[in-house]
């Protein structure tokens, strides 16, 4: 006699539901403070079986008694991503950091999660998910409806739209870690709600002024790097220190136009990086348009420039230029994003 494998199905999906996108919502309120936790997983039938999710554990034959604690396990689930809120009724902004997305298959250094373990629990950053908290969905667009319907029962329906376009908006991206939904096509994953239409298309317009001011930075950058190495001739070199005083409160123009844009944004991170952050991000110290104190901002390059010495100047431009062009792309996908959103929205 010895120990025998045993499983407990939690939630199953029919053969007829292949292909469907399916998942669960779980909202959770706190006595002791005024956060909530709000936890989403999607995922597809991708078996034509049908799907299945429970827990497995081994039991003594003899004895009829657990021999192991449960573990989860699932059949017939692939592409799934989980989605988490660790947010307070203020919505203080700084709490971007507790929204997070994870996909099956997504190459952490020390881990990579599987199917069975986000449908557990998540994305893990809200721990203690008891599986009756769990509202699980047939459709995505009962998904949406259900998380709405959780939040406005709490009086918290804000945090929908953080929600909203957390789901939308970071599915399937790859950067910085590649998962298994890394180049399937946005529009099979995303959750579109037509009654966010009006709101998708503001949020559109703010991201295309944060573009704009990227493009125009980096503009005004690369005119003003090619002026200093002589590869524009349009001025006499002793102008240079006074064109380059003219260039950087240019850019520090175009900073406080990204950082306008960029507070209208419901899901900043999505789209902005600012200075210091972000692909092709610099170390300090270096050159800074987001800095007032033009002497902090850029006293070193223009003393050098001064002096006819054109080195330090040329050297931070390139380093601006090149974490302006991450934090340029970073943008542009979001708006690809959410122009698709859109369109999806008015299907």
């Amino acid at each position: 006699m010895g120990d025998v494998h045993n499983r407990e199905p939690v939630k199953q999906f029919a053969a007829s539901e292949f292909g469907k996108r399916v998942g669960w919502v779980r909202v959770k309120e706190f006595e002791e403070h005024p956060f909530v936790a709000i936890d989403v997983v999607t995922a597809e039938v991708t078996s034509e079986d049908g799907a299945e999710y429970g827990f497995g554990y081994w039991k003594n034959e003899e004895t009829q008694e657990k021999a192991s604690s449960d573990y989860p396990y699932t059949r017939g689930f692939g592409r799934v991503a989980a989605f988490s809120a660790f947010i307070s009724r203020d919505n203080d902004r700084r709490e971007e950091s507790n929204l997070r997305y994870s996909a099956e298959g997504m190459k952490y250094p020390y881990h990579t999660p599987e199917a069975h373990e986000l449908l557990s629990r998540g994305t893990g950053d809200n721990r203690d998910i008891e599986e009756d908290e769990k509202i699980w969905t047939a459709e995505p667009s009962e998904l949406l409806a259900t998380l709405r319907e959780t939040l406005v029962k709490i009086d918290f329906e804000s945090a929908y739209k953080i929600m909203y376009y957390l789901i939308n908006g970071a599915v399937a991206q790859d950067y910085p870690m590649t998962s298994h939904l890394s180049n399937v096509r946005p529009q099979t994953l995303m959750i579109p709600d037509p009654s966010m239409g009006e709101a998708t298309t503001e949020q559109i317009a703010h991201l295309e002024a944060l573009a704009s001011a990227y493009r125009e930075g980096l503009i005004n950058d690369t005119n003003m790097r090619n002026r200093i190495s002589g590869f524009i001739d349009d001025m006499p070199r002793e102008g240079i220190p006074d064109r380059f005083v003219q260039s950087r409160e240019r850019a520090f123009e175009l900073e406080e136009q990204v950082s306008e844009a960029a507070s209208k944004l419901v899901f900043q991170r999505l789209a902005y990086a600012p200075t210091g952050h972000g692909r092709g991000a610099r170390t300090w110290p270096y050159m800074d348009a987001s800095v007032s104190d033009t002497d902090k901002a850029y006293g070193l390059e223009l003393r050098d420039l001064r002096e006819k010495k054109t080195g330090r100047a040329i050297l931070e431009l390139d380093r601006e230029i090149r974490e302006l062009e991450g934090r340029s792309e970073l943008a542009h996908q979001a708006l690809q994003r959410l122009r698709l959103l859109s369109e999806l929205e008015r299907i």
